[in-house]
């Protein structure tokens, strides 16, 4: 007998990603009525507040194209962090994996000369995901050679990666003459083209889509994607059917880092074109939420990203315009990161209640 695989009529389709759109909606709407009385007793007015939010992360060409920038680092990072999330590891350390592939991307954007800009941009990219993959590598292979817990150890080669490049911006790679703790710029022919001139819009944000597009035909299409996912559902079955799960778990691991490592590589060569201490708005911790949002599927990881990117972006603007402080920003998204993980137990129940009354 044939098996097919099922396929979702369309309206069930239609149904599903609308009910994606209501909860994406319903977060929204949640967030906002939790964050505006605290906008409203700082003495601004909260629509007044938001709009300014809307107006700094989308409202302009410069504020699209920072938004946008932002998003591509969220978007590398995401995308890292969901290939350890589908095998089931907590990667928590994408932020030092970030600031490894800074440092690859760096190393080679400077010291190498000579080549043309395809060649270098492409080089100072390997750089990064090279240096980001080997700092995911690491806690890869404790987790799977040693069984230590690879939440412990991310965390800390989180610190371990800012104080190496906090070391090497106060020291040896120190610009010459330079009164703050960075590096010297890199060579013109390894900065990102831009898409739009005059604004901080470049390819990154194309590489981006394609490498969502890659990981989600990896997650969906490939042999790899099932060895992933069967060794995070069940790592002892994954075994009993011959898959080798610590050597998946190294493999996910070091993809998971050198993706993150990517957001590094997108900071340098795409926006700041030098190395330096404070390279990471926390955009791997930003991240895991952005994960969370979009339930590990590579595709929805873009409008995720671009989410959290608009409002970093836009509180920016708001704190300039309005006299917000930032840390309402930072109260908004731990509301979001709560409210999504509620949503869950949220769906457990209502498929509970809906399988008891026969529906």
């Amino acid at each position: 007998m044939e098996i097919t695989e099922h396929t979702p009529p369309i309206k069930e389709k239609i149904l599903r990603w609308s009910r994606s759109f209501a909860v994406i909606g319903a977060l929204i709407i949640v967030t906002l009525l939790l964050t505006g009385p605290l906008i409203f007793f700082s003495g601004v007015n909260p629509f007044h507040a938001y709009q300014n939010l809307l107006y700094g992360s989308f409202g302009t060409v410069a504020g699209f194209s920072n938004t946008m920038m932002r998003t591509v680092s969220l978007l590398f990072a995401g995308l890292g962090v969901a290939i350890a999330f589908k095998c089931s590891i907590w990667n928590i350390g994408a932020d030092g994996q970030l600031y490894m592939g800074a440092l690859g991307s760096q190393l080679v954007g400077f010291y190498v000369s000579g080549l043309p800009p395809l060649l270098h941009v492409s080089l100072s990219l390997v750089g990064g995901f090279i240096l980001g993959g080997i700092w995911g590598f690491i806690p890869g292979y404790l987790r799977a050679k040693r069984n230590v817990n690879e939440i412990i150890a991310t965390l800390m080669l989180n610190f371990i990666a800012y104080w190496i490049v906090y070391y090497l911006v106060h020291g040896p790679m120190r610009a010459q003459g330079s009164y703050n703790p960075v590096s010297e710029m890199i060579q013109p022919s390894a900065i990102l083209p831009r898409l739009i001139p005059n604004t901080d819009l470049h390819v990154g944000i194309l590489i981006g889509l394609a490498l969502a597009v890659v990981v989600y035909i990896l997650f969906k299409k490939t042999a790899f994607g099932f060895v992933l996912k069967a060794s995070g559902m069940s790592p002892v079955a994954a075994r009993f059917s011959g898959i080798n799960v610590s050597t998946t778990i190294m493999m996910a691991m070091t993809l998971s880092g050198g993706l993150a490592g990517l957001a590094g590589s997108n900071e340098v060569l795409g926006f700041r074109y030098f190395l330096g201490d404070s390279i990471s708005l926390n955009y791997g911790f930003i991240a895991i939420a952005v994960v969370l949002l979009a339930r590990t599927n590579p595709l929805a990881v873009i409008p995720a990203a671009m989410f959290f990117g608009g409002l970093i972006n836009g509180a920016s603007y708001m704190q300039h315009s309005v006299g917000i402080s930032r840390t309402l920003v930072t109260f908004t998204e731990g509301v979001i990161i709560v409210c999504i993980s509620i949503l869950p137990v949220l769906k457990l129940r209502l498929s509970d209640k809906n399988t008891r009354y026969g529906r």
